[in-house]
């Protein structure tokens, strides 16, 4: 039986907090202490609906000493597969 597509963002590291957006709407955050999610990656589910077509993806990184960069690539992924098949297991920066 086929896996239904469930779409999210794979964050390999954000520097800071982080609020997503999509065509202005709120759809994840990541607000963990910077200290230690600036190493982490993270994912944020895009399951609500999207329509097919484009859209708009903002992005608010921000933290209170220093400058919040998302200093990691970022990409759209489907979590029914496997972590590892997605190459996901770890960060590659870390491996």
């Amino acid at each position: 039986m086929a896996e239904v597509a469930r779409p999210a963002l794979y964050f390999d590291a954000v520097d800071g907090t982080c609020d997503v957006f999509i065509d202005d709407k709120k759809v994840g955050q990541q607000k963990g202490n910077p200290g230690y999610t600036w190493q982490h990656s993270f994912f944020v589910p895009l399951e609500s609906g999207l329509a097919p077509g484009k859209h708009a993806l903002a992005l608010r990184v921000q933290k209170a000493n220093y400058n919040a960069d998302i200093w990691r690539p970022v990409r759209i992924v489907n979590k029914a597969l496997p972590l590892l098949a997605l190459g996901m297991l770890m960060p590659r920066w870390r491996q």
